[in-house]
Formats: structure tokens, C-alpha cells, sequence
């Protein structure tokens, strides 16, 4: 592995405008995020999480034994199965899914931008 010297002045600059001081922290934390269970990464989100479990059960799969990555896989895997005719209930559903499930980054992402956490 190569390692990369980044003068502290340019980490600093990267902090100051929001981002990680160092770029490979980014590729880790999202490995980090995609290896999680599921069932610990809405822990915070109780209703969101009855919400992904009913979600992840309807399409047989057990939520608390599962990582983000893998839910992810099997929603991606559903998402490109609807056809054209699928019907309203169906897409909403599958939206209800997909919204509580991003419901830690989106509310991450919205303290970030009111300037209540830094990257």
C-alpha cells in the first residue's frame, strides 16, 4: 500500500470547507457502513427500522441478520425486476423502503449542511 503525505495545512483547508482531512478515510467509512448490520445501523431510528425490517421481510429476507450491503444488493436486485406495468402500491412501497433506510444519512447530511457536524 502506498501512503500518501498530506501537508497538515491541506488537511486543515479540507476540514474547514467539510470534508475528510484525508480522501482514503472517505473509502473506509464506507466499507465500514456497508459491512454494518442493518439492524445496528437504524438502531437510533426505531421507527425507520420497523419500517426496513417489514420492508426486508415482505421480500424474505431476515433484516436483523443482514448488512447494509447485502439489503442494499437485494433492493437494487428488486428495484430492476418492476417492470413498466408494476403498479402505484408497488413503487410506493418500495419508496417507503428506500426513504427509511437512508433516513441516518439524510439526517447526517442535514445537520452537515446546517453546520451542526463537520465531515
Amino acid at each position: 500500500m502506498m501512503l500518501n503525505k498530506i501537508p497538515l495545512s491541506v488537511r486543515l483547508e479540507r476540514l474547514k470547507k467539510g470534508y475528510a482531512a484525508d480522501p482514503s478515510y472517505v473509502t473506509s467509512a464506507i466499507r465500514r457502513m456497508a459491512d454494518m448490520p442493518v439492524s445496528r445501523y437504524l438502531d437510533a431510528f426505531p421507527e425507520e427500522k420497523r419500517i426496513v425490517f417489514s420492508f426486508a421481510r415482505r421480500m424474505g429476507i431476515e433484516a436483523e441478520n443482514v448488512t447494509y450491503q447485502e439489503l442494499a444488493w437485494h433492493i437494487q436486485k428488486l428495484y430492476k425486476s418492476l417492470g413498466s406495468q408494476t403498479d402505484m402500491l408497488s413503487r410506493a412501497w418500495l419508496h417507503q423502503g428506500l426513504q427509511a433506510l437512508a433516513a441516518p444519512m439524510v439526517k447526517a447530511w442535514s445537520a452537515k449542511e446546517e453546520g451542526k457536524i463537520r465531515a
